[in-house]
Protein backbone atom coordinates (compact mmCIF):
# COMPACT_ATOMS: atom_id res chain seq x y z
CA UNK A 1 0.00 0.00 0.00
CA UNK A 2 1.56 3.45 -0.91
CA UNK A 3 1.03 6.57 1.03
CA UNK A 4 0.85 10.18 0.58
CA UNK A 5 1.32 11.78 3.96
CA UNK A 6 0.49 15.16 4.49
CA UNK A 7 0.70 17.72 7.85
CA UNK A 8 -0.51 21.12 6.69
CA UNK A 9 0.04 22.26 10.28
CA UNK A 10 3.59 21.45 10.72
CA UNK A 11 5.52 18.96 8.53
CA UNK A 12 7.47 16.32 10.28
CA UNK A 13 10.78 17.05 8.88
CA UNK A 14 10.47 21.11 10.69
CA UNK A 15 13.66 21.75 12.95
CA UNK A 16 11.75 22.78 15.87
CA UNK A 17 10.29 20.41 18.33
CA UNK A 18 6.50 20.32 19.61
CA UNK A 19 4.55 17.38 20.85
CA UNK A 20 2.71 17.98 16.97
CA UNK A 21 5.38 17.54 15.32
CA UNK A 22 6.50 14.16 17.25
CA UNK A 23 2.90 12.73 17.72
CA UNK A 24 2.92 13.02 13.53
CA UNK A 25 6.52 11.50 13.19
CA UNK A 26 4.99 8.68 15.11
CA UNK A 27 2.09 7.74 13.16
CA UNK A 28 4.38 8.13 9.80
CA UNK A 29 7.09 5.48 11.63
CA UNK A 30 4.40 3.32 12.20
CA UNK A 31 2.92 3.07 8.98
CA UNK A 32 6.78 2.52 7.71
CA UNK A 33 6.92 -0.20 10.07
CA UNK A 34 3.93 -1.77 8.55
CA UNK A 35 6.20 -2.45 5.33
CA UNK A 36 3.92 0.94 3.57
CA UNK A 37 5.31 2.56 0.96
CA UNK A 38 4.75 6.50 2.19
CA UNK A 39 6.22 9.46 0.99
CA UNK A 40 5.67 13.13 1.80
CA UNK A 41 3.13 14.74 -0.43
CA UNK A 42 3.83 18.63 0.63
CA UNK A 43 5.96 20.07 3.44
CA UNK A 44 3.91 23.29 2.67
CA UNK A 45 2.65 24.58 6.07
CA UNK A 46 -1.48 26.03 5.93
CA UNK A 47 -1.45 28.02 8.85
CA UNK A 48 -3.32 30.77 7.96
CA UNK A 49 -1.98 31.24 4.22
CA UNK A 50 -5.25 32.26 3.05
CA UNK A 51 -4.59 35.79 4.58
CA UNK A 52 -1.42 36.93 2.86
CA UNK A 53 -1.28 37.30 -1.41
CA UNK A 54 2.17 36.09 -0.91
CA UNK A 55 1.17 32.99 0.84
CA UNK A 56 -1.28 31.93 -1.51
CA UNK A 57 1.55 31.96 -4.11
CA UNK A 58 3.72 29.89 -2.73
CA UNK A 59 0.32 27.67 -1.81
CA UNK A 60 -0.41 27.13 -5.91
CA UNK A 61 3.22 26.36 -6.15
CA UNK A 62 3.26 23.89 -3.51
CA UNK A 63 0.62 22.55 -4.95
CA UNK A 64 1.19 22.19 -7.87
CA UNK A 65 4.65 20.25 -7.00
CA UNK A 66 2.15 18.31 -4.92
CA UNK A 67 -0.22 17.35 -8.24
CA UNK A 68 3.09 16.54 -9.93
CA UNK A 69 4.57 13.93 -7.79
CA UNK A 70 0.85 12.60 -6.94
CA UNK A 71 0.95 11.59 -10.43
CA UNK A 72 4.09 9.87 -10.55
CA UNK A 73 3.54 8.23 -7.21
CA UNK A 74 0.10 6.93 -7.38
CA UNK A 75 -0.72 6.42 -4.10
CA UNK A 76 -3.59 3.91 -2.87
CA UNK A 77 -4.68 6.28 -0.18
CA UNK A 78 -4.42 9.60 1.19
CA UNK A 79 -3.66 10.52 4.75
CA UNK A 80 -3.14 14.14 6.51
CA UNK A 81 -2.95 14.95 10.07
CA UNK A 82 -4.01 17.68 11.93
CA UNK A 83 -6.35 20.18 10.27
CA UNK A 84 -8.36 22.97 11.18
CA UNK A 85 -9.79 26.04 9.89
CA UNK A 86 -6.10 27.78 11.06
CA UNK A 87 -3.75 25.25 9.61
CA UNK A 88 -6.79 23.83 6.28
CA UNK A 89 -5.41 21.25 4.05
CA UNK A 90 -5.79 22.15 0.67
CA UNK A 91 -3.92 19.64 -0.94
CA UNK A 92 -3.89 16.12 0.01
CA UNK A 93 -8.09 16.25 -0.17
CA UNK A 94 -8.31 17.99 -3.14
CA UNK A 95 -5.67 15.17 -4.92
CA UNK A 96 -6.97 12.63 -3.21
CA UNK A 97 -10.87 14.02 -4.13
CA UNK A 98 -9.56 14.59 -7.62
CA UNK A 99 -7.78 11.16 -8.58
CA UNK A 100 -10.85 9.06 -6.87
CA UNK A 101 -8.83 7.73 -4.21
CA UNK A 102 -9.60 6.85 -0.44
CA UNK A 103 -8.40 10.11 2.03
CA UNK A 104 -8.34 9.72 5.97
CA UNK A 105 -7.83 12.30 8.56
CA UNK A 106 -6.22 12.11 11.97
CA UNK A 107 -6.87 14.91 14.56
CA UNK A 108 -9.26 16.66 12.39
CA UNK A 109 -10.91 19.53 14.09
CA UNK A 110 -14.34 21.05 13.12
CA UNK A 111 -14.83 24.25 15.35
CA UNK A 112 -17.93 25.60 13.24
CA UNK A 113 -18.85 28.37 15.27
CA UNK A 114 -15.68 30.22 15.84
CA UNK A 115 -14.08 29.16 12.50
CA UNK A 116 -16.95 31.55 10.67
CA UNK A 117 -15.65 34.70 11.88
CA UNK A 118 -14.72 37.48 9.74
CA UNK A 119 -10.83 36.63 8.15
CA UNK A 120 -11.52 32.65 8.77
CA UNK A 121 -14.13 31.71 7.14
CA UNK A 122 -12.15 30.22 3.71
CA UNK A 123 -10.04 27.87 6.00
CA UNK A 124 -13.40 26.65 7.55
CA UNK A 125 -14.18 25.62 3.76
CA UNK A 126 -11.51 24.31 2.74
CA UNK A 127 -11.56 22.43 6.34
CA UNK A 128 -15.40 21.38 5.57
CA UNK A 129 -14.54 20.13 2.45
CA UNK A 130 -11.80 17.63 3.90
CA UNK A 131 -13.98 16.50 6.54
CA UNK A 132 -16.90 15.80 4.46
CA UNK A 133 -14.92 14.09 1.85
CA UNK A 134 -13.07 11.94 4.32
CA UNK A 135 -13.56 7.81 4.34
CA UNK A 136 -12.08 8.08 8.34
CA UNK A 137 -11.93 10.99 10.71
CA UNK A 138 -10.00 9.78 13.64
CA UNK A 139 -9.73 12.17 16.69
CA UNK A 140 -7.60 11.84 19.95
CA UNK A 141 -9.77 14.46 21.87
CA UNK A 142 -13.13 13.83 23.31
CA UNK A 143 -14.65 17.10 22.87
CA UNK A 144 -14.21 17.01 19.28
CA UNK A 145 -14.69 13.58 18.71
CA UNK A 146 -18.39 14.36 20.45
CA UNK A 147 -18.91 17.51 18.28
CA UNK A 148 -17.68 15.59 15.24
CA UNK A 149 -20.73 12.94 15.21
CA UNK A 150 -23.13 15.31 15.35
CA UNK A 151 -21.98 16.93 11.86
CA UNK A 152 -20.51 13.90 9.98
CA UNK A 153 -22.26 10.23 10.10
CA UNK A 154 -21.28 8.40 13.05
CA UNK A 155 -19.87 5.68 11.34
CA UNK A 156 -17.09 7.88 9.53
CA UNK A 157 -15.38 9.35 13.32
CA UNK A 158 -13.41 7.28 14.97
CA UNK A 159 -12.24 8.25 18.93
CA UNK A 160 -8.45 7.52 18.92
CA UNK A 161 -6.45 7.69 22.46
CA UNK A 162 -3.47 10.06 22.10
CA UNK A 163 -0.77 7.76 21.92
CA UNK A 164 3.32 7.05 22.38
CA UNK A 165 5.56 4.55 21.21
CA UNK A 166 6.29 2.90 24.98
CA UNK A 167 9.73 1.61 23.08
CA UNK A 168 10.91 4.77 23.99
CA UNK A 169 10.18 5.92 26.93
CA UNK A 170 11.09 3.41 29.95
CA UNK A 171 13.17 3.50 33.34
CA UNK A 172 15.41 0.98 34.72
CA UNK A 173 18.05 1.17 37.17
CA UNK A 174 20.72 0.90 34.77
CA UNK A 175 19.06 3.79 32.27
CA UNK A 176 18.69 5.93 35.48
CA UNK A 177 22.25 5.75 36.60
CA UNK A 178 23.73 6.24 33.53
CA UNK A 179 21.47 9.41 33.30
CA UNK A 180 22.31 10.92 35.82
CA UNK A 181 25.94 10.69 35.63
CA UNK A 182 25.60 12.34 32.11
CA UNK A 183 23.78 15.33 33.91
CA UNK A 184 26.07 15.68 36.59
CA UNK A 185 23.12 14.72 38.94
CA UNK A 186 24.13 12.85 42.43
CA UNK A 187 22.41 9.76 43.51
CA UNK A 188 20.61 11.57 46.44
CA UNK A 189 19.02 14.39 44.95
CA UNK A 190 15.51 14.30 44.44
CA UNK A 191 15.11 14.82 40.26
CA UNK A 192 12.06 17.21 38.94
CA UNK A 193 11.88 17.49 35.50
CA UNK A 194 9.86 19.61 32.87
CA UNK A 195 9.39 19.46 28.99
CA UNK A 196 7.76 22.93 28.04
CA UNK A 197 8.20 25.32 25.27
CA UNK A 198 9.25 28.96 26.85
CA UNK A 199 7.10 30.85 24.46
CA UNK A 200 5.77 33.98 25.91
CA UNK A 201 2.00 32.36 26.72
CA UNK A 202 0.92 29.83 29.46
CA UNK A 203 3.30 27.38 29.16
CA UNK A 204 5.74 30.07 30.12
CA UNK A 205 3.21 31.04 32.82
CA UNK A 206 3.08 27.44 34.47
CA UNK A 207 7.22 27.14 34.60
CA UNK A 208 7.00 30.58 36.28
CA UNK A 209 4.51 29.30 38.68
CA UNK A 210 6.33 25.80 39.06
CA UNK A 211 9.72 28.18 39.76
CA UNK A 212 7.82 30.14 42.81
CA UNK A 213 6.92 26.49 44.24
CA UNK A 214 10.19 24.95 44.18
CA UNK A 215 12.08 28.02 45.45
CA UNK A 216 9.83 27.67 48.68
CA UNK A 217 10.13 23.82 48.95
CA UNK A 218 13.86 24.69 48.89
CA UNK A 219 14.01 27.29 51.60
CA UNK A 220 12.19 24.35 53.86
CA UNK A 221 15.97 22.21 53.13
CA UNK A 222 14.29 19.81 50.37
CA UNK A 223 17.18 18.77 48.14
CA UNK A 224 16.46 18.29 44.40
CA UNK A 225 17.46 19.20 41.26
CA UNK A 226 15.40 20.73 38.39
CA UNK A 227 16.07 19.82 34.94
CA UNK A 228 13.86 21.69 32.23
CA UNK A 229 13.66 20.74 28.49
CA UNK A 230 12.77 23.38 26.54
CA UNK A 231 13.54 26.75 24.42
CA UNK A 232 11.57 29.57 23.29
CA UNK A 233 11.88 34.22 23.11
CA UNK A 234 11.58 33.77 26.87
CA UNK A 235 13.86 30.74 27.58
CA UNK A 236 17.03 33.62 28.80
CA UNK A 237 14.05 35.31 31.15
CA UNK A 238 13.06 31.55 32.52
CA UNK A 239 17.22 31.05 32.86
CA UNK A 240 17.60 34.35 34.94
CA UNK A 241 14.72 33.36 37.61
CA UNK A 242 15.38 30.11 38.09
CA UNK A 243 19.35 30.60 38.83
CA UNK A 244 18.16 33.78 40.66
CA UNK A 245 15.66 31.13 42.70
CA UNK A 246 17.49 28.12 42.71
CA UNK A 247 20.78 28.96 41.89
CA UNK A 248 22.85 25.76 41.27
CA UNK A 249 19.47 23.12 41.49
CA UNK A 250 18.00 24.59 38.52
CA UNK A 251 19.55 22.94 35.13
CA UNK A 252 17.94 24.17 31.86
CA UNK A 253 18.95 21.89 29.19
CA UNK A 254 17.34 24.84 26.14
CA UNK A 255 15.86 22.65 23.05
CA UNK A 256 16.71 18.89 22.89
CA UNK A 257 15.48 15.75 20.56
CA UNK A 258 12.97 13.17 21.55
CA UNK A 259 15.72 10.84 22.56
CA UNK A 260 17.44 12.80 24.92
CA UNK A 261 13.87 14.15 26.35
CA UNK A 262 13.09 10.45 26.85
CA UNK A 263 16.60 10.00 28.43
CA UNK A 264 16.28 12.95 30.59
CA UNK A 265 12.47 11.53 32.14
CA UNK A 266 14.31 7.91 32.63
CA UNK A 267 16.60 9.42 35.08
CA UNK A 268 14.32 11.50 36.90
CA UNK A 269 12.17 11.01 40.04
CA UNK A 270 8.79 13.28 39.50
CA UNK A 271 7.40 15.14 36.75
CA UNK A 272 6.37 19.01 37.63
CA UNK A 273 4.34 21.09 34.97
CA UNK A 274 1.74 22.92 35.94
CA UNK A 275 0.01 23.13 32.36
CA UNK A 276 -1.85 25.79 31.89
CA UNK A 277 -5.15 25.61 29.51
CA UNK A 278 -3.28 22.41 28.20
CA UNK A 279 -5.94 20.45 25.41
CA UNK A 280 -4.35 17.56 26.53
CA UNK A 281 -0.37 17.41 26.69
CA UNK A 282 1.02 14.76 25.22
CA UNK A 283 3.97 15.17 27.53
CA UNK A 284 2.21 13.67 30.83
CA UNK A 285 1.76 10.43 28.95
CA UNK A 286 5.46 10.21 27.90
CA UNK A 287 6.30 10.97 31.86
CA UNK A 288 3.91 8.56 33.23
CA UNK A 289 5.37 5.74 30.78
CA UNK A 290 8.61 6.60 32.07
CA UNK A 291 7.36 5.80 35.79
CA UNK A 292 7.28 9.11 36.85
CA UNK A 293 4.51 10.74 39.12
CA UNK A 294 2.95 13.66 37.63
CA UNK A 295 2.15 16.97 39.15
CA UNK A 296 -0.18 19.11 37.21
CA UNK A 297 -3.23 21.44 37.19
CA UNK A 298 -6.79 19.94 37.27
CA UNK A 299 -7.80 22.09 34.42
CA UNK A 300 -7.83 21.47 30.18
CA UNK A 301 -7.68 18.20 29.15
CA UNK A 302 -4.68 16.79 31.36
CA UNK A 303 -7.60 14.89 33.57
CA UNK A 304 -7.62 12.40 30.62
CA UNK A 305 -3.87 12.10 30.48
CA UNK A 306 -3.59 11.58 34.03
CA UNK A 307 -4.79 8.96 36.25
CA UNK A 308 -5.31 11.57 38.98
CA UNK A 309 -4.78 9.72 42.32
CA UNK A 310 -3.14 7.34 41.32
CA UNK A 311 -0.37 8.04 38.79
CA UNK A 312 -0.27 11.72 39.75
CA UNK A 313 -1.54 14.90 41.71
CA UNK A 314 -3.92 16.96 40.06
CA UNK A 315 -4.09 20.08 42.15
CA UNK A 316 -6.89 23.52 42.16
CA UNK A 317 -6.32 25.45 39.46
CA UNK A 318 -3.26 28.18 40.42
CA UNK A 319 -3.40 26.71 44.05
CA UNK A 320 0.15 27.19 45.37
CA UNK A 321 0.06 25.28 48.72
CA UNK A 322 -1.91 22.92 46.90
CA UNK A 323 0.90 22.58 43.99
CA UNK A 324 3.60 22.25 46.52
CA UNK A 325 2.15 20.01 48.91
CA UNK A 326 1.93 17.65 46.09
CA UNK A 327 5.65 17.96 45.39
CA UNK A 328 6.68 17.80 49.24
CA UNK A 329 5.04 14.63 49.69
CA UNK A 330 6.47 12.68 46.50
CA UNK A 331 9.84 14.56 47.22
CA UNK A 332 9.58 12.88 50.93
CA UNK A 333 8.00 9.61 50.03
CA UNK A 334 10.14 6.90 47.77
CA UNK A 335 7.76 4.13 48.22
CA UNK A 336 4.69 6.56 47.24
CA UNK A 337 6.78 7.46 43.92
CA UNK A 338 7.46 3.61 43.43
CA UNK A 339 3.45 3.27 43.61
CA UNK A 340 2.45 5.98 41.46
CA UNK A 341 5.21 5.45 38.67
CA UNK A 342 4.18 1.90 38.63
CA UNK A 343 0.84 2.93 38.39
CA UNK A 344 1.80 5.56 35.05
CA UNK A 345 3.31 2.70 33.54
CA UNK A 346 0.17 0.64 33.48
CA UNK A 347 -2.07 3.23 32.60
CA UNK A 348 -0.43 4.34 29.66
CA UNK A 349 0.02 0.94 28.27
CA UNK A 350 -3.75 0.09 28.54
CA UNK A 351 -4.84 3.52 27.13
CA UNK A 352 -1.98 5.16 25.46
CA UNK A 353 -0.09 2.63 23.55
CA UNK A 354 0.58 3.72 19.54
CA UNK A 355 1.57 -0.02 18.55
CA UNK A 356 -2.26 -0.14 19.43
CA UNK A 357 -3.93 2.50 18.65
CA UNK A 358 -2.37 3.42 15.22
CA UNK A 359 -3.42 0.06 14.00
CA UNK A 360 -6.69 1.25 14.03
CA UNK A 361 -5.64 3.73 11.61
CA UNK A 362 -3.78 0.89 9.51
CA UNK A 363 -6.45 -1.15 9.30
CA UNK A 364 -9.58 1.08 8.28
CA UNK A 365 -6.97 2.15 5.07
CA UNK A 366 -6.01 -1.52 4.18
CA UNK A 367 -9.52 -2.38 4.01
CA UNK A 368 -10.26 0.99 1.62
CA UNK A 369 -7.76 -0.29 -0.82
CA UNK A 370 -8.42 -3.40 -3.14
CA UNK A 371 -6.30 -6.60 -1.74
CA UNK A 372 -3.72 -6.99 -4.31
CA UNK A 373 -2.50 -3.51 -3.02
CA UNK A 374 -2.01 -4.19 0.88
Amino acid sequence: MKIAFYAPLKPITHENPSGDREIGRSVHRYFSEQNANIFILSEFRTRWFYRSPVRWMRFFIAFARAFRRAKIEQPDVYFTYHLYYKAPDPIACILAWWFSKPYFVFEGMYARKAALRPGRWIGFLFTKFALSYATKIFSDKTDDYNYLKQWFSEDRVVYLPPSIDLRNFFSTPQRKKNGRQTLGIASEEIVICTVAMLRPDRKTEGVEFLLECLAELKDEGLLFRWVHMGAGQKEEYIRDKAFRLLGHRAQLLGSVDSSKVAEVMASSDIFAFPGIDEGFGLVYVEAQASALPVVAFLNGGIADAVNAGSSGFLTTFMDKEEYKSALRKLMQDPVLRLRMGAAGVDFVTKNFNSQLNYKKIWNAMLDSVPLEKR
